[in-house]
């Protein structure tokens, strides 16, 4: 895991050749700060009333406090996992609130379509050169089969 405030990778490039082995000039990269979100689609009620109803609840969570958290997008495909927030039928867009460090917030309801079956999957609305700042973790596979 890469820390959140930023890494330096080292990189010390080596050739090998007649049982040889020759070392280039290190080179220093530094890694920018990562933005790590995580986020779980729990069931309201009883699954029994889940597919007739809908009921989901969106949760996300981070390990800073974030006084705005960037736009979330809600994304369904009925033939496999998501891959990209343009990857699928955009079910839901969620509003940046603020989050508490290390504490789940609730961000709304979800009630997909009646007629949708597939697999659902969040990702973070933000521009192109800010979408590597941000880690949006997936929870298990099987809370997001709908």
């Amino acid at each position: 895991m890469l820390p959140r405030n930023g890494f330096d990778v080292h990189l010390v490039p080596v050739a090998f050749f007649g049982g040889q082995t020759t070392a280039g000039n290190a080179v220093t990269v530094p890694g920018r700060p990562l933005l790590v979100l995580r986020y779980q689609l729990t069931l309201e009620g009883n699954a029994l009333l889940r597919r007739r109803r809908g009921g989901l609840i969106l949760e996300v969570h981070s390990d800073v406090e974030l006084p705005r958290c960037p736009a979330l997008v809600l994304v369904g495909n009925k033939d496999r996992l998501p891959l990209a927030i343009s990857d699928g039928v955009t079910l839901q867009a969620f509003a940046p609130l603020p989050l508490n460090a290390r504490a789940w917030t609730r961000l709304g309801d979800v009630t997909p379509p009646k007629e949708f079956r597939g697999f659902l999957r969040v990702f973070a609305d933000v521009p192109p050169n800010l979408a590597g700042d941000v880690a949006v973790i997936d929870p298990p596979l099987s809370s997001l089969q709908w």
